[in-house]
């Protein structure tokens, strides 16, 4: 073969070679398509100044992942929008693993203010469900009378939201090494016998200064019973759940005792003057007083609000919202107050 025709040859397997690495560097640096499905629906009510967007971080996710719902609403000046109030029948079985994120800021783009509410949530079990239909309560300053309780409450309510969580593929564990048993060290018996008698002796110091306690207290006992408000709020509650506001629709009276039952227990139990104050003024002194944890007062800032909403406003929380109003005050209640020793 003359020796233009090798160059020529060479020069064209050079050339295949540069475009194969060239197309098998682009395939291999070219990133893998996202599974990542997240879900956007808009809400409105027609007419109203405020549009209301659910976002599920994806319609598809993995038992081991995180959900992410964010909950905004877009409103003109003039609008007072009141906090969504997501009970656990909204988004079970998902576990809600922290307190809900607020911002409010402008949007320049739809000249609007907004509200954004961020949940995150952990899946408990594989299968498909719903995020469930909730309400976002707002009013309007025009119609703001002198009366709290005349001014209007009106709502924009969304639909159930489809999402389904993935099992776990077992086959994939296939590959673990199984354990091997622990290395203990050299025994040395001394040990456990320091040990049994430091406990021993411990024991018998706590039961005799229990016992001397118990005497000192019973000689200075005063002949005036102790108020148990502890389980006095709790045999409020449960007359109240016997009386059956809730399925003859009598909403006003069920939220005003059950409001009534939380803050005669907040008042005696904790020393904290929750009769005199409003709303606000309680809030606030529950941060100063730092009484509660954060997720306690979380759910007490929740459920004030729901009452106010409830006792001057024209809103209907309904039955499933009640029943848990219900259920969390006697779940706060179990997890805040202990009972006196009487």
């Amino acid at each position: 073969m003359k020796k233009g025709n090798w160059l020529s040859l060479g020069g064209f397997l050079l050339f295949a070679i540069f475009h194969v690495a060239c197309e098998t560097g682009k395939n291999a640096t070219e990133p893998p398509q996202s599974l990542n499905t997240p879900v956007e629906l808009t809400f409105t009510r027609g007419g109203a100044p405020i549009k209301v967007l659910v976002q599920l971080s994806n319609s598809e996710l993995n038992l081991t992942d995180f959900l992410t719902v964010t909950i905004e609403s877009r409103f003109e000046e003039g609008v007072q929008v009141t906090p969504p109030y997501l009970s656990e029948s909204v988004y079970s079985p998902l576990l809600l693993v922290e307190n809900p994120r607020e911002e409010t800021f402008w949007s320049g783009e739809n000249e609007r203010l907004v509200n954004r509410w961020t949940y995150r949530f952990e899946p408990l079990i594989s299968g498909k469900f719903k995020l469930r239909p909730f309400a976002i309560s707002f009013r309007l300053d025009k119609e703001k009378t002198t009366k709290l309780e005349e001014w209007p409450v009106y709502q924009v309510n969304t639909e159930a939201i489809d999402y389904e969580v993935k099992p776990i593929d077992v086959g994939e564990l296939d590959d673990i090494r199984d354990i091997k048993g622990l290395i203990y060290p050299p025994y040395k018996y001394w040990i456990p016998v320091v040990t049994f008698l430091a406990l021993l002796i411990l024991s018998t110091a706590i039961f005799l200064l229990f016992r001397y306690r118990k005497s000192r207290q019973s000689e200075l006992n005063i002949a005036t019973p102790l108020i148990d408000y502890y389980s006095d709020a709790l045999k409020k509650l449960s007359l109240l759940e016997q009386q059956d506001y809730i399925s003859k629709a009598e909403f006003n009276v069920f939220h005003t005792e059950l409001t009534s039952i939380l803050r005669n227990y907040l008042e005696h139990h904790f020393g904290l003057r929750a009769k005199e104050q409003t709303t606000e003024e309680f809030v606030q002194e529950i941060v100063r007083t730092r009484t509660f944890s954060e997720e306690q007062r979380y759910e007490l800032n929740q459920f004030l609000q729901l009452a106010d909403l409830v006792k001057f406003a024209t809103f209907q929380p309904g039955p499933q919202i009640s029943a848990d109003a219900l259920a969390n005050v006697r779940t706060f209640i179990h997890t805040t107050g202990k009972p006196h020793d009487i």
